[in-house]
């Protein structure tokens, strides 16, 4: 049905599937249903799918019922069974279970081992080396730079650039610079801008701040 195999047991069980390629040993094989599916590698896209490419060794392998997957790199995606991820570097979306397959949906991922042992998690995007790698449950997250992990595994809708290791933050066009605190900014605190022209949260000087309820109102003072 429309279909190319290329490689030792390459497409081997095909059957009804249509629309397939598949190039390198064992690749696309042991299919039971899907079809559309591109595999290039050794074991990519072992177990089949739908509307999926893998591109690599292992790529996108043991999904079996996913639809709608990118995985480009050795080992991306595999053991995921979820539909509409992009995994894009060496084992990034790696699923942590064999059995039963992860089932995270719309995950995308891009660098080395981003997402590795993702299971449940779905809608987060990962952009960097090992970046969220211990992300198993958590959901709907922007994690980006290299070696940026999350607070807990289950950790959700948040947005975190960079590691502990950065200490400014930086919008040229706009003139904006966020420095280091310090310290965590607590209850009295204020941002300020430094003789550099760089902001931060310090405790308030002078009369001006540590929590006072007091209030100025126009044409009246309230000590």
């Amino acid at each position: 049905y429309d279909n190319v195999a290329i490689g030792d047991m390459a497409g081997r069980t095909f059957g009804s599937v249509t629309e397939c390629i598949a190039i390198g040993a064992h690749a696309a094989s042991n299919f039971g249903s899907g079809s559309r599916v591109i595999g290039i590698g050794g074991e990519s896209v072992w177990l089949g799918g739908t509307d999926v490419i893998g591109i690599g060794n292992y790529t996108m392998a043991r999904g079996g019922s996913q639809v709608g997957g990118i995985g480009i790199g050795y080992q991306a995606g595999r053991n995921n069974a979820a539909n509409h991820n992009i995994y894009l570097g060496y084992q990034s979306g790696y699923g942590r279970n064999s059995s039963p397959y992860t089932t995270g949906e719309y995950n995308i991922a891009f660098g080395y081992r981003s997402l590795y042992n993702v299971d449940t998690s779905f809608n987060n995007i990962a952009i960097g080396s090992s970046t969220a790698n211990t992300l198993t449950t958590g959901s709907n997250n922007i994690i980006i730079g290299s070696g940026v992990d999350v607070p807990s595994a289950s950790t959700s809708n948040q947005i975190i650039i960079g590691d502990s290791n950065i200490t400014k933050f930086s919008i040229p066009g706009i003139n904006v610079v966020l420095k280091d605190n310090n310290g965590t900014p607590t209850q009295g605190h204020v941002l300020t801008v430094d003789a550099n022209g760089e902001a931060s949260f310090e405790a308030a000087s002078g009369g001006g701040g540590g929590g006072s309820t007091d209030k100025i109102e126009e044409g009246n003072t309230k000590a």
